[in-house]
C-alpha cells in the first residue's frame, strides 16, 4: 500500500511540475514551482488516496528555500511542516502567504481561515483549508 502511495506522489508531482525532495516515514516533502501547482497536486494526492485506508494530510507554505543536492532547508520548510501539522487528517491546509498567491482556481475553494500559533514559530498565523470537488 505505502509503495503504491509513493508511486502516485511522485506520479502527481511530476504532472504539476513538482519533485518529490525526500520520504519521511510516512510522510514526504514536495517542491513545486508555484503555489497553485502546490494546490493543484494537494487536491490530486487527497483524490489518489480516498479508498486509502489512512488518512492523508497536508499543509502547504509558499517562499524561498536553501536547496542541497538532495534537500531542502529554511523557514519555508519548517512552517510548511507547522501548517501540516496543524492539518486534520484528509485534510489540506494552507498558510496565508500561499492561499494569497493561489487566488481563484476551478474547482478548488479556500475556505474560511483560522488564526493559530505554530510550534517553534513566533506569532500567530493565518492557515486556511483546501475545499475540492
Amino acid at each position: 500500500m505505502v509503495g503504491s502511495h509513493e508511486a502516485d506522489i511522485r506520479r502527481i508531482a511530476g504532472e504539476q511540475g513538482g519533485t518529490v525532495v525526500k520520504f519521511l516515514g510516512d510522510g514526504s516533502m514536495l517542491a513545486f514551482g508555484s503555489a497553485r501547482a502546490a494546490v493543484r497536486a494537494a487536491v490530486d494526492v487527497q483524490r489518489a488516496c480516498q479508498a486509502a485506508p489512512f488518512a492523508v494530510r497536508i499543509g502547504i507554505h509558499t517562499g524561498e528555500v536553501v536547496r542541497t543536492a538532495d534537500d531542502l532547508f529554511g523557514l519555508t520548510v519548517n512552517k510548511a511542516a507547522r501548517v501540516a501539522a496543524s492539518a486534520d487528517g484528509d485534510s489540506i491546509m494552507v498558510s496565508s502567504t500561499t492561499r494569497d498567491l493561489v487566488g481563484s482556481m476551478d474547482g478548488v475553494r479556500i475556505g474560511e481561515g483560522e488564526i493559530v500559533a505554530l510550534k517553534g514559530l513566533s506569532g500567530t498565523h493565518l492557515i486556511s483549508p483546501i475545499e475540492w470537488d
